[in-house]
């Protein structure tokens, strides 16, 4: 008989007794096995922080050999400062997001876009974020809420820049402001987890908004103002795709407020649940694009 002791329950992080058959705190089953699957990965409480980060830099070192996978040879692209980064025929199987897959109603780009990037910078500011904003979101929500307001708001930051350009070109507006101010809104493909890091950073600034104290009004005009600078800073930079960056932050704000703050066992339930429906959605995305590519081979 295994000796009776204390444990930290993986879902919710209280302290609970190791022989307990449900989490009298949080509701969850089985807590004791679920710890041990926890620590395997390196951590005693869940956290979706790390396996974000090392799937964006898995894709990210796959999508320099996918062109040798399929013809041969290695295919890159000049980065910034001179770089090499992944080409974009790479990008393009992965599952960039872009107007004429959307038009096909291939919707999961919107997705896989969220896990590709055009070069090292790219990916290591996104991820230097991703690390600095996912452990105060597990913290202050829960990890489930995270990864939920990760692949929900990066896709609508995704159809944000690729389908609003689109829409904005088959308007007398566009044809105005070209023939007077030679001003045109490109459509390029977009990839990048900008926008879901703003995502994060919306659903940051309602439940700041929501807790209507001091700490909460701390939250807002901190991460309100980090958003702020790095929109304007978005402007400076033709590559950047600022409505990306604009639609992940209005989707983390909605979704931040349709978050409850209490984390109460009916709460735990339905986000767990959500969380396993964006999880879904990630895999079905990638395997549509795994079809693509298995096909070319």
């Amino acid at each position: 008989m295994s000796e009776k002791k204390a444990i930290i329950c993986p879902n919710c992080g209280k302290m609970i007794s190791n022989y307990v058959d449900q989490c009298p705190n949080c509701g969850l089953k089985n807590p004791v096995g679920k710890s041990k699957l926890v620590k395997i990965f390196g951590g005693n409480q869940l956290s979706f922080v790390n396996l974000i980060i090392w799937v964006n830099i898995g894709i990210f070192v796959l999508s320099y050999f996918i062109p040798f996978i399929i013809t041969g040879r290695f295919l890159t692209s000049q980065g910034m400062f001179g770089i090499p980064a992944p080409s974009g025929q790479a990008l393009s199987l992965l599952g960039w997001a872009n107007i004429n897959s959307l038009l096909r109603h291939e919707w999961w780009v919107l997705v896989t876009a969220i896990f590709l990037h055009g070069g090292p910078l790219h990916i290591a500011m996104n991820m230097l974020w991703i690390k600095n904003l996912g452990p105060t979101i597990e913290n202050l929500m829960s990890p489930q809420k995270l990864l939920i307001i990760f692949i929900f708001s990066g896709m609508l930051g995704n159809f944000v820049s690729v389908y609003l350009p689109f829409f904005f070109n088959q308007t007398e507006f566009a044809e105005y402001f070209y023939l007077n101010f030679g001003l045109k809104i490109s459509n390029w493909p977009v990839v990048g987890a900008s926008g879901a890091v703003f995502g994060l950073m919306g659903a940051l600034i309602s439940y700041g908004y929501k807790r209507k104290d001091y700490w909460g009004k701390h939250i807002v005009r901190q991460v309100g103002s980090w958003a702020i600078i790095l929109i304007v800073i978005g402007f400076l930079f033709p590559a950047v795709s600022n409505l990306g960056h604009i639609g992940g932050l209005f989707g983390g704000l909605i979704i931040g407020r349709l978050i409850a703050i209490q984390n109460n066992y009916t709460n735990r339930q339905l986000y767990t649940i959500l969380s396993l429906l964006a999880a879904g959605v990630f895999l079905y995305s990638f395997l549509m694009v795994s079809s693509n590519i298995f096909s070319r081979i």
